[in-house]
Order: structure tokens, then sequence, then C-alpha cells
């Protein structure tokens, strides 16, 4: 049965207990001999169960009989023939991408494949390396069998190459290449001895290839007793050094220089790596990198194992290289802001109570001042006490309401002037301790100005948002949101900031900037908080969005499972997440410490202006009060020490007027006086 494939052409063969043969043809198919099929087939027989992709040069041997044969004779599940010979021609032994591009398709559809590629062409197998890397076509589980008459030279080259050397890859190659055997002898087909090679990149004496055992046409294929049939190559590394790339990112990684000019490297990120250092035996070594393009084209190109800085997992990230276990589920993308200024306002004295209780108290105070008039004068007529006046009885029912003061003794001592005057104590007792505790708490916890704690509300304030240089990937996912917010906000996103300049734009000009939660937390505490514990600063109470977190790795790392075990070990249990903690603590203790010296000194802090209010669970400390809680009383003070003034020097007025025109008065009537008795 025919049928096309895009760009290319394969036949599909259904063969006896439903297995199929998949014979991909990219030119002329040749007949050699049968010498290494019976090899080929004794291997496939090892993983029988799994599915075959075939590679060949089309020059060693006829490999169409020999994908019938593994399928007919093996209960494969299926096994597909690439024969990689030029159309006409014969001598191009170069991998084309596209052979490994369809290859890499067909073993996606099937959970177990093992590649073998069959060439007596070391060229051959060194371009199907390389290829097979491009095109990703093993994974970091798969099998690889080489088989082919390779001179132990060529063996040794193929240590050169990532894809013998890192992933599970054997090599079958005759023990005398030339035809003769051990002895010097010419060895017969059934005698001839192939031995199964298999690269350790990782030994107690370095980076060797060791012998796991040999096939004969007689015997079969025999294995080493005191071997497995893949050897791991990673769960011990020999103390070998393993290239890294990484750039200081706070709290995950930090770079420091000791006296001698030595880097010393600090985080939770490189705490997890020296766990995994002591796990896997290996030292780490940085490479030199200056952006972090670099930190990740280092991984690209496997120079560098990994970048043991926590990555988000975006997608397009993931066309690019893989990521380890993810850690650090419960960290967003969050965005920093300057925290609203305090603003001096004098209402402080009228916000404890509600408007309602206001009109209250004041209806109250009318009503029992008109109500303690009365019963007054009525006792005065009755008892002919001395009259008390009524401006005096205001002052004194106000003075208890205020707590300054009680009536006074000139009050009637009559029973129902005691009754009105003992319920008003009672009620001003109440109200003036109710009002004085609520003072206090809004003294010290003023009401501030209205900030962004969600997305949604950021978008709707701001017109701009900074970032770093890698939120190019984040800039871009954001802009294809279906959501709304999601979308406004990569429009508004600024890239090329790094921290130091972003945090600054945000208390100058009020631009937030976006980075992960525990970064922005520890440049923060460490860079811009008071030696009491206050911060110019604040992360919104939501996060941008949830993302997953991970160290990038190569595609189809072999090594990943190793990374992955310690990871999920220090995540388990739960020990990443107290280094975390640990860090951050040490963090604001510095950033407090360093405050305190810089207030010794008469140091300003940088950019900050204004009060800034103190977050509770930052620091327990006591906190003074400032002018901007006691505008109101001052304010109060102030207003009725003028309003008082100007009414003294208006009585002072209207009383030298009136004694003045009193005196004209007087003057007038001696003289009318005197010319009457003249």
């Amino acid at each position: 049965m025919k049928t096309e494939w895009p760009g290319l052409q394969y036949f599909l063969l259904i063969g006896l207990n439903t297995c199929s043969v998949l014979t991909a043809q990219f030119g002329v198919t040749r007949d050699g001999t049968n010498e290494i099929r019976p090899v080929v087939l004794s291997i496939a027989y090892l993983w029988r169960n799994c599915s075959y992709l075939l590679f060949t040069d089309g020059e060693t041997s006829g490999y169409e009989a020999l994908a019938k044969d593994m399928a007919q004779s093996l209960e494969l599940r299926g096994a597909a023939l690439f024969d990689n010979s030029a159309e006409g021609t014969s001598d191009n032994f170069t991998v084309s991408d596209r052979i490994t591009s369809v290859a890499r398709e067909v073993r996606l559809h099937f959970l177990c494949v093992v590649v073998v590629v069959v060439s007596d062409r070391l060229i051959f197998l060194e371009s199907f390396a390389e290829s097979s890397l491009r095109g990703r076509l093993l994974s970091g589980t798969s099998t690889l069998i080489a088989v082919g008459r390779l001179r132990p030279q060529d063996v040794e080259a193929l240590s050169a190459h990532w894809t013998f050397s890192m992933y599970n890859a054997l090599v079958f190659a005759p023990e005398s290449p030339d035809g003769t055997s051990s002895n010097g002898k010419s060895s017969s087909g059934s005698s001839k001895r192939w031995n199964m090679y298999y690269h350790m990149p990782f030994t107690a004496s370095g980076g060797r290839w060791i012998k796991l055992g040999y096939w004969l046409r007689s015997r079969g294929l025999i294995l080493q007793e005191d071997r497995p049939l893949l050897p791991q190559k990673f769960s011990n590394l020999y103390g070998a050094t393993v290239n890294i790339s990484a750039l200081p990112y706070k709290p995950y990684w930090m770079e420091e220089t000791n006296s001698k000019g030595d880097i010393i490297y600090s985080g939770s990120d490189k705490l997890m790596l020296d766990a995994m250092e002591s796990t896997l035996n290996f030292t780490m070594r940085a490479l030199k990198v200056s952006t972090w393009d670099e930190v990740v084209q280092r991984v690209l190109e496997r120079k560098a194992w990994t970048a043991p800085i926590i990555h988000a997992v975006y997608p397009a990230r993931l066309k690019r290289f893989d990521f380890t276990r993810t850690y650090e589920h419960d960290i967003n993308q969050a965005f920093v802001m300057a925290k609203p200024v305090l603003k001096p306002q004098w209402q402080s004295l009228y916000y404890p109570l509600t408007n309602e209780v206001w009109l209250c108290i004041f209806g109250t105070l009318l009503i029992s001042c008109v109500g303690l008039i009365g019963v007054i004068r009525g006792s005065e007529q009755m008892q002919q006490h001395k009259k008390i006046a009524s401006g005096g009885v205001l002052l004194e029912v106000l003075g208890t309401l205020l707590g300054q003061g009680g009536l006074s003794d000139r009050l009637p001592a009559n029973f129902s002037t005691r009754l009105l005057v003992l319920i008003w104590l009672f009620f001003a007792f109440i109200v003036g301790t109710l009002y004085k505790g609520n003072l206090v708490a809004f003294l010290v916890a003023p009401r501030y100005p209205p900030r962004p704690e969600t997305l949604e509300e950021l978008v709707k304030v701001v017109k701009r948002v900074t970032m770093p240089s890698f939120g190019d990937t984040l800039r871009e996912l954001l802009r294809n949101s279906e959501t709304d917010s999601l979308r406004s906000l990569g429009n508004m996103m600024v890239l090329g900031y790094d921290v130091d300049e972003g945090l600054r734009l945000t208390l100058q000009n009020k631009y937030p900037h976006l980075g992960s939660l525990r970064f922005l937390q520890y440049q923060v505490a460490e860079h811009y908080t008071e030696a009491d514990g206050t911060s110019p600063l604040y992360l919104g109470r939501e996060g941008v969005m949830p993302i997953l977190n991970a160290w990038p790795i190569p595609h189809d790392a072999p090594f990943k499972e190793d990374l992955d075990f310690v990871i999920l070990g220090l995540i388990e249990g739960g020990i990443y997440n107290k280094w975390m903690e640990d860090w951050l603590n040490e963090a604001k203790k510095v950033g407090r410490q360093s405050r305190r010296r810089q207030l010794e000194a008469g140091v300003p802090l940088e950019s900050w202006t204004g009060d800034f209010p103190t977050e509770a669970s930052i620091d327990s400390e006591p906190r003074a009060l400032t002018i901007v809680h006691f505008q109101g009383p001052l304010m109060l003070l102030g207003f009725g020490m003028v309003f008082a003034g100007v009414a003294f020097i208006v009585e002072s007025f209207v009383e030298w007027y009136s004694s003045a025109k009193a005196g004209e008065i007087r003057l007038r009537l001696k003289e009318q006086a005197i010319e009457k008795l003249f």
C-alpha cells in the first residue's frame, strides 16, 4: 500500500502478526553481502518488543530483506528503513536533515524505539550523529546501535560526538576489520567476532570506551557477566568538571569576589547545584558569559549542561531547549510599584467616626445642653440659686465630652439636675473612650490613597511597564493572549531595563517593574528598606500570571533524569523552600543594618522622598509618629489660636469703641449741663 508523506515516499507493508515494515526510499537501494544481517538480528532480539528505525548508506547490505526478516522473525511492533543512497550515485555519505526529520515523526508514534545505523564508513556515522542532534531524532531514553566494519581508531573518533558519547549508544565492530582473527589467521564468517562497545564519558580514568560483550555467529550475542547491557552514565561522574552558564539573579544565584580575587557563588539555586554535585559526584565550572542570551546560547550549543538559574517555562522556549523538573510552582511573575505617598490630611481627626455618628453626637450635645439649661433655670427659680450663664453650661458639657473637665459645684443640687448630669457623663465616657482609641489607630495607621494590587487594576492606572531584556518571550506571550488585561500589559512592556534602573524609574516616575516574585522581594528587602523596616515599594497582592520554573537543558538531554532526581528530593523535602526563606530573611536583616549605618553617617537614601508606610509583616519595632499624623491637631490648634486672636482684637476694638462713645456722651452731657447753668 503506497502512501504519501510530505515531500517523501514510503511503502507500508503489512506482514504476519500485524507487524509493519516501513521503507522510506531516498534513492537507489542496492543489495550486498549478508555479513552484517545476523549481527543486527541478534541485537534486535534484545529489544524485540520495540520498534526499529534502520539507517543505511545504501552500500553495505540488502536492508529491505533485513527489515522484512526483522519483522517476520521477531515480534517487532514495526521497523522503518531509511536508505540514504543518493539518487543514481553512491558517493554521498552525508545524512540529510530531512531524513532525520521524517524519522523523528515516525519515532513520536511509538513508545519504545531503537535506532540502528549500519555503515562501514566513519563519515556516514559522524554525519548521522550531527544530523540526529539537529533533528532531535533521539530522546534521552532512546537506544542507538551502530554496526559496521570499523577500525579501532574509527570507534575512538565517534566519542567526540555527543550522540555516541552521551546517549545510550552501542557500537558493534569486528575485532579484525580486515577479515583476520586476533591471532593473524584468516577468519571465517562463522568464527568472526564482533565486539560490542559502549562509551562511558565519566569514569575514574576519564572518558573511554568499554567492551560490554561480543557476537559470534555460532554462539550469538554474549554479554560480560559483571556489566549491565546499558550501564548508567550519569549516576556517578567521578569528580569530572561539568560546565554551566549563569549570571547573578538574587536570591537564586549570587556572585561575590573575596580578598584573593576569587569568585564565590551562593544563592538558593547554587545550593541545589551543590546538592547535585554531592549526589552525582562532579565539580561545577561556570563559563564566562556577559548577557542572558549567552547564558542560554551555551546550553543550546551543549557547551554547558544547564543554566542553574530559575527560568520560566514558556512555549517559545520549549522550541529552543528543554527544562529540568519544574520547581517554585507557586511563584508568579509579579510587579513592584512605588507606594502612594501619605499626604498631610487634617481630616485624620474626623476619620475615626462615621458621618452618622458625628451627627448623632452633635445632636445629642445640643439636646443635652438645652435640657440641662432648662433644668438649671427651673432649679434656680425654685431654690433662688445663683444664676449660671448658658455659655458656661455649654462649655462645661463640652468639656466633659472631651474628658477635660467636669461640671462645677455651681450647678443646682436637685435630683433632676444630678440625674441628667449622670446620664450625660456616662454617655461622654463611652463616646470619648471609643473616639480616642480609634483616633490612635488612625494616627498610627492612617488611610493611604488606593493602589493597584491586581493585574486588572494595574493596566487601568499605568501606561508603561519596564522589564529586563530577557522579557521578550513573556511580552510576545502576553501580546498573543486572549485575555484583555494580559494583552494590554504586553503592549505596555518596555524592555532593556535591569532591576536597579527599573526600580529607580518606579520611584521617580511611578513605572511598575516586572520580574520574578522572589527576585523582586530580595531586591526590595536588601536595597529599598529603611532601618525601621519601611519601604517605598510594594509588590502587588496578585501576580501577573502563574508560571512554572525550571533550569534550561539541551533538547533530549540524557542526564535529565539524574538532575530531576535531585530536584525532586529537595522540593519534596521542603529543603529548597527553607533555603529561600533563609536568603530572604538575611536580605531583610542586611538591608536594615545597612540603612542604620547610613543614618548614623548622615547619608540620605537616594531618590526617597516623603514618608513611607510600614507593612506590619516587615518589622515589629516601635514606629514614631510624624508630622503627617499630627497635622490635624496642629491645624486645629493653630486655627483656634488665630480665631481666638481675631476675637480678642474684635472684642478689644469693640470695648475701646464703646468706651470712646461713652466718654463722648459723658462729655457732651457735661457740656450740656454747664450750658444750662450759665
